[in-house]
């Protein structure tokens, strides 16, 4: 028998009830994250395809690095930026460093957006730095980004862990724009959400209240309108799992495509994506897969 500690808030500024939570339904534990419940899409850090990079694109050390996740239900794998899509006049930037059992997620494998370009302070730019990363969008350069085209309702989660020092822009534990979901830190350093419907324009943003840490959590969300919630799931020093969510608007616009690092540093296990609203039981089937997976602050590794 699970227990948790569960806050619900309806808006940013509402005040919830904290309650305890017993026998949730159960996951078996040999369930593949593909399997949890009807994803659209899904992809898994444990079904990685692998490269050796030499490094010497960005004069870095030469690394495991992913080459490609497969999506086995939607069939639309993360990719590297093998066609140069994302940086012009430079080297492609490379796949996500590769970790086959981390201790960050209680073993799952993982993957880590590093740094591969530092934010010179002297020279302004909206990307603080550039990030190893891996994309949705795999056609030539100059097509279309529409990879996905969804209308809201739409819903997704993501095993995840901050990567200080924090800071800036690049603190983020998915993105992409326009129309997907930004999941960020605040500047008073929580768990917020936003959907951009234009380029560098900022939707409505709820703020979850959640701390973003350099720790492991589960966090889903669901974008549909004025009826959105963000909500995030994370181990207390007492061990206890405890969740946070609430509810609040996003922007309208379709979600398109999506990308892991890039301007962002992150350490993701897995992420998956579905059409419509989520049942109870679905978002209570993805935490419960997800609890082993999310380690005592005290025991994650650094």
């Amino acid at each position: 028998m699970s227990i948790n500690r569960r806050q619900f808030v309806s808006g940013a500024a509402a005040a919830g009830s904290i309650f305890m939570l017993c026998g949730t339904s159960a996951i078996s534990a040999g369930t593949k994250w593909k399997d949890v419940v009807p994803w659209s899409h899904a992809w898994d850090a444990a079904d990685a395809i692998t490269y050796i990079d030499d490094g010497m694109g960005y004069n870095i050390p030469s690394n495991v690095r992913v080459d490609s996740v497969p999506d086995p239900i939607g069939g639309r794998p993360l990719l590297r930026d093998k066609l140069g899509l994302m940086l012009k006049n430079k080297p492609h930037i490379p796949g996500t460093i590769f970790q086959p059992s981390d201790s960050k997620f209680g073993g799952r494998s993982s993957w880590f957006s590093d740094t591969i370009i530092p934010h010179d302070p002297a020279v302004p730019s909206y990307a603080y730095s550039i990030q190893s990363m891996l994309n949705s969008v795999a056609d030539q350069v100059g097509a279309p980004e529409t990879v996905f085209g969804w209308q809201q309702p739409w819903w997704g989660a993501v095993l995840v862990r901050g990567a200080g020092p924090f800071g800036g822009h690049n603190q983020a534990y998915i993105d992409g724009n326009p129309g997907m979901v930004t999941i960020s830190r605040s500047p008073k350093g929580t768990v917020i959400i936003r959907c951009w419907p234009e380029g560098l324009v900022m939707g409505p943003m709820i703020d979850s209240g959640a701390p973003y840490e350099e720790e492991a959590a589960l966090v889903q969300w669901l974008a549909n309108g004025t009826e959105s919630w963000l909500e995030v799931n994370y181990r207390g020093a007492d061990g206890v799992l405890v969740t946070k969510r609430v509810a609040g608007a996003l922007g309208t616009s379709n979600m398109n495509q999506f990308h892991t690092g890039f301007t962002h540093t992150n350490h993701t296990s897995c992420i998956g994506l579905a059409k419509g609203i989520p049942t109870s039981a679905q978002t209570d089937a993805v935490r419960n897969w997800a609890n082993p997976f999310i380690p005592n602050p005290s025991t994650a590794a650094t």
